[in-house]
Formats: structure tokens, C-alpha cells, sequence
């Protein structure tokens, strides 16, 4: 039976444990990452890349699976009129997690036991082969990563680690955690460690970081951190364009629980879930020179809300809903970004995790515990309709790009 306990419990468990000297690898799924159940990850929040491909140019669209139950990553061709996936094959790989694509379609990036590992995307077959030696994170097992994002502009990787050794002082708390960046090299994807990784909590608050991403500008990065002793935050970081390098910006209090953070496609606004305490979806407005949040508004989810995305009309939300098996489906206001409930749910099959969108937007993509399920999206309603689905060893994390041949 899939296991509802969600990322609030295992985390605290994980907690737990260490303080008493004791403690696991931290699941066996998710990379080692301690913020997610055994077999599951945070789901992507790579944005759709909706610029049309050149006239003379072939475009092929992937997705990809971390599947940990099976201990592999799944490829799939997406069909850009109907949604559905065909396999397009299965690369073996120890506890895969977190997982990321390179806008551009050229590398994938997947949190395992052994940190990141890199993989360049063949445009034609979509096949993954390795792009240099798995980089281990910030701790020295290589365990402990939880959350992996890739910039707009494909130059830069960031992933969120617990329990990391090598933070920059003075910010010390119950669980050390920090999140590091990584130059792309464009050529062969491998990654280059960039300075020293910042930490990943507020002052004084014993948080652990999760999920991640970069604001559509490249200027910034937010990241959703936990503080099982204390409120939850989002914080904010500034990006400098030419090294990647991180300096924190910002902080605000996003209680309770904030769990996983996306954006809409214009970066407006920003949109988190609650998985614990509260069950809800809370809203912000980002400033665009500063990056700082502001809080608007929160609107109740449903049992256990985990992943979230936003159609690139900036119209939609959409929200999944693990102890209820479903999709929760929201409007946005154009002017304040605040959420509407439509009151229409969609039946997923068991414990909804992962959501991503396709690079057109068109399509969704839902995982499951044992499938990830494909959707169109209306453009004028928003409304889905299921049209596909495709088997797998307890799917996690999904990621969605466009090749250019």
C-alpha cells in the first residue's frame, strides 16, 4: 500500500534519529535525501520552455522518471499532438531522486546515492549517457542531497543538502544545511563546483532545505526550507550572473510546513504547498528587483498537498493531493495572483506525488505509486482530460525537456 506519511513525518523521524547518534540513509529513494518518503522525490519546478524552435530546426519533446523502486531513470518521447509517452528506454542508476533538465535539452542532472549525476540527452533517440563522474554534494557520503534545479539559462546547478559539512558561518542550527552551486560546462554538462555553499536555513531556525528554483530572470533562486522546531520560511538568494554564485537576500515566514515552491511563468508570483499543519496553498508577490516576497493570500488544498505548477498562461494552478488521490485545479488573479478553488478535482490514481508540464505547456504529467499519468490541458478552462498512461517501479520525480536537432 503506498505510504501517506509525507515529507513532514520522514524528515522529523530522519531528525530524530541522527540527534541519538542513530539513523538510516534516509529512505531508499530521493538520493538520500531526507526531506521525502522512501520512494519519493520533490517533484521538478523546471518551467515550460515555450519559445518555438527555429523554422528549420526538429524539435523532439522527453520526459524522465526516477524511478526508485527499480532503481532506474525511464525515458519517454512525449507526442506533441496528443501528450502520450512512448519508451524510449531505461538507464540503471542506485536510488535516484531529485531530478533535472537542462532547458536547452542538452543534460539531465539526477540526485542519487552517489550525489549527481550528469547525463547528456541524444536529441534525436532522447538516450542518456554519462557526462563526466558523478559530483558528490555537500556532505562527504553524497547522501544527503534533496532537491536539484536547473537555471533558465542552463549555465547553473543548484541542489539542496542536509547535514552538509561546509557552510559559510555564522548561521548554525539542530540540522546543518546548505545549498550549493555548480557551473554547467556547455560543451560536455559536467558540473564545477562554484564557491562555498550557502546555508540553507534562517537565522537561529534549525531548518532543512527542499525545494528549489530560479526566478524566469536567472537573478534569483528561492528555496522553501522546513524548521521542525519553529515556522517555516522561503528564502531568497541573489544570483550573480557570471559565476553562479549564491548571496542570501531575504527570509519571510511561510508557516506551516512549506513544502514545495514553484512560480508563474512570468515571475510574478510565487505559489508554495502545505503539506503539514495547515493543508493549504499560500501565494506572493516577488519584487523584481529585489527578489523579496510579500505574502497575499492562502487557499485550502486538499488531504496531504505536495506538488504544484502553474500553466504558462499564468491562469491555472494545479495542485496534487496525496492522501486523496487526486488533483486539486485553481484559477489565478492576473492582478494579485491569489487562487481560486474551481471546485473541479481529477482522479489520479494512488498517492499523486510528482507534477510536471511538458515544454509546450499543453500536457501534464503526474506520478503516481505505480504510474505517471498524462493529461491536455484546456487552454480556455483549464480543465483536464486524462489520455495516457505510462507504467513504473514507483515513480518519483519527473522532468520534461525539448531537443533541437
Amino acid at each position: 500500500m503506498h505510504n501517506k506519511l509525507g515529507l513532514i513525518g520522514y524528515a522529523f523521524l530522519f531528525a530524530m534519529l541522527q540527534a541519538c547518534g542513530g539513523g538510516s540513509d534516509g529512505g531508499s529513494g530521493g538520493g538520500g535525501g531526507t526531506a521525502t518518503p522512501p520512494g519519493k522525490t520533490p517533484p521538478s519546478t523546471t518551467p515550460p520552455t515555450n519559445t518555438p524552435p527555429p523554422a528549420s530546426a526538429t524539435a523532439r519533446y522527453f520526459a524522465y522518471v526516477a524511478n526508485s523502486g527499480s532503481d532506474d531513470i525511464s525515458g519517454y518521447e512525449i507526442d506533441p499532438n496528443t501528450g502520450a509517452l512512448t519508451a524510449v528506454g531505461t538507464l540503471a542508476l542506485e536510488r535516484p531522486g531529485s531530478i533535472a533538465a537542462d532547458p536547452k535539452g542538452r543534460f539531465l542532472y539526477v540526485l542519487n546515492r552517489g550525489g549527481i549525476s550528469s547525463y547528456r540527452i541524444n536529441p534525436s533517440t532522447g538516450l542518456l549517457s554519462p557526462a563526466g563522474s558523478a559530483v558528490i554534494t555537500g556532505d562527504p557520503s553524497g547522501q544527503l542531497a534533496n532537491f536539484v534545479t536547473v537555471d533558465p539559462s542552463g549555465r547553473f546547478v543548484y541542489v539542496s543538502n542536509v547535514q552538509s559539512n561546509d557552510i559559510q558561518p555564522p548561521w548554525v542550527a539542530f540540522i546543518d544545511s546548505a545549498i550549493s552551486a555548480y557551473a554547467i560546462d556547455a560543451a560536455s554538462g559536467a558540473l564545477t563546483p562554484v564557491g562555498t555553499p550557502v546555508a540553507g536555513h534562517m537565522p537561529g531556525h534549525g531548518e532543512q532545505p527542499g525545494s528549489l528554483i530560479v526566478h524566469p530572470t536567472g537573478k534569483f533562486l528561492f528555496a522553501a526550507v522546513v524548521d521542525y522546531f519553529g515556522p517555516g520560511d522561503i528564502m531568497s538568494f541573489n544570483i550573480d550572473q557570471t559565476t553562479g554564485a549564491l548571496t542570501f537576500a531575504s527570509g519571510i515566514d511561510a508557516s506551516p510546513y512549506p513544502t514545495v515552491l514553484n512560480l508563474d511563468p512570468t515571475g510574478k508570483f510565487a505559489y508554495v504547498t502545505h503539506e503539514g499543519g495547515g493543508e493549504s496553498v499560500s501565494t506572493y508577490t516577488i519584487d523584481p528587483t529585489t527578489g523579496a516576497l510579500s505574502f497575499v493570500s492562502s487557499i485550502a488544498a486538499g488531504p496531504q498537498p505536495y506538488g504544484i505548477t502553474v500553466d504558462p498562461s499564468s491562469r491555472f494552478a494545479y495542485v496534487t493531493n496525496v492522501a486523496s488521490d487526486n488533483l486539486s485545479t485553481y484559477t489565478i488573479d492576473a492582478t494579485t495572483g491569489a487562487l481560486s478553488a474551481t471546485g473541479t478535482s481529477v482522479v489520479t490514481g494512488e498517492g499523486p506525488w510528482s507534477i510536471a508540464q511538458d515544454p509546450t505547456g499543453k500536457f501534464l504529467y503526474v506520478a503516481t505509486a505505480d504510474q505517471v499519468r498524462a493529461y491536455v490541458i484546456d487552454p480556455a478552462t483549464g480543465a483536464l482530460s486524462s489520455v495516457a498512461v505510462a507504467a513504473g517501479t514507483r515513480p518519483g520525480s519527473i522532468a520534461t525537456t525539448r531537443t533541437i536537432e
